[in-house]
């Protein structure tokens, strides 16, 4: 079977490290498979080319709509003649729909949508427009849409995308690459400069208002005043460093200076993981974040804003706050740093447990090859 992977961009976001993992595995088990890409080149081509996976990259820019790659990209499926496209992101569902609908084509298509807060608060026009235009284009036979979150489902389809299309595929992630690391803990808070007696509570998401470090830097001020425990704040991710001025400017604002640690982008995630206590996610709109799970297998407990399917990830081993309410997610990182370590544990114990159990990279990996046998095998599918 051949797959052609159509993906807006390859920086390092949840959805493009979802297409990297299966794409891994669909080659373990045979598959054939290209990836095309509209934006140029990101942090996780050369890992994609160092598998050997072809990748192809257009060089679009971004937020530029360029129609002409419409015909660019057409000519890819030509010569690759795939028994089905899968689209991650919704520009990538665009031009790729556009694409294969040259000539009545009956080419079956796979939309994977990782994003469930549709406002215009939370977007830009871009992708307001690409929301839009996937709406009308939602209801051609060919498409058939997984939504990685029952709460991404939800919010699309009560906008008018095609009800008969949907299904629920949610992430998978690698329990054995995920998991706490001996030593890692000591080995990484050292270069942190964090003490080992203090409560270390990390925060990993790029810069952009939808993960909302402003609520989350207040919250930490809050928790911080309030606890006993001598507390430190992460901050991992894009932006994460002494540049960005404006977050420079929360951390002045919050009277954190002291208590917050810049460590950038990181590429050894289950290490950090492991130096932490605990892990927090302050955004005001998510699907199903992937930080959570990763975070959960390491063993850390976690406390979110109850966006997307957080809730039903956490279950009852973490802690949940409304969105933007600094003084609720203030109390929920105190509440969990109150616990004392083997109390922390338990709970991370059992966090281990509920992803390894519902959300494995396997389990990610065969509900896609039963899709795609089902969609190579009947013209017009519709789910339930």
């Amino acid at each position: 079977m051949r797959i052609l992977h159509v993906v807006t961009g390859l920086n390092v976001g949840g959805a493009e490290l979802q297409l990297c993992g299966l794409t891994e595995r669909l080659k373990e088990q045979g598959y054939t498979q290209k990836i095309v890409s509209l934006l140029p080149d990101g942090p996780l081509s050369s890992g994609i080319r160092s598998r050997g996976i072809e990748l192809v990259a257009l060089g679009m820019r971004q937020s530029r709509p360029d129609f002409s790659k419409v015909s660019t990209l057409r000519r890819e499926i030509e010569q690759f003649r795939p028994t089905v496209i899968q689209s991650w992101m919704y520009h990538a569902c665009i031009y790729s729909s556009l694409a294969a609908g040259f000539g009545g084509s009956q080419l079956p298509q796979l939309w994977s949508i990782h994003h469930s807060n549709l406002s215009f608060a939370a977007n830009n026009a871009s992708t307001l427009a690409a929301i839009a235009a996937c709406r009308v284009l939602s209801r051609r036979k060919q498409v058939h849409i997984a939504y990685c979150a029952e709460a991404s489902r939800r919010s699309h389809e009560s906008i008018g995308y095609d009800k008969r299309r949907g299904m629920f595929v949610p992430n998978g992630y690698d329990t054995d690459r995920f998991v706490r690391r001996p030593g890692a803990r000591e080995r990484i808070r050292a270069q942190f400069g964090l003490d080992a007696d203090v409560t270390a509570v990390g925060l990993v998401a790029r810069f952009d208002p939808i993960k909302d470090h402003a609520t989350f830097l207040a919250a930490a001020a809050l928790a911080k005043r309030n606890s006993s425990k001598e507390l430190r704040f992460v901050l991992i991710g894009e932006g994460m460093d002494s540049s960005n001025t404006g977050l420079a400017s929360l951390i002045e604002q919050n009277k954190l200076a002291t208590s917050v640690v810049l460590a950038g982008r990181r590429d050894d995630m289950e290490s950090v993981y492991s130096a932490l206590d605990i892990l927090t996610l302050s955004s005001r709109g998510e699907a199903f974040p992937n930080v959570l799970c990763e975070a959960m297998l390491c063993g850390i407990p976690c406390v979110s804003t109850n966006v997307g399917d957080c809730a039903i990830i956490l279950g009852e081993t973490g802690f949940l706050a409304p969105a933007g309410a600094p003084a609720a997610l203030g109390e929920a990182i105190g509440q969990a740093a109150a616990l004392d370590p083997a109390e922390l544990q338990q709970r991370g114990t059992a966090a281990r447990e509920r992803i390894v159990s519902r959300y494995s990279s396997e389990s990610f990996l065969l509900r896609h090859v039963s899709i795609y046998n089902e969609l190579a095998g009947v013209e017009n599918v519709v789910f339930p």
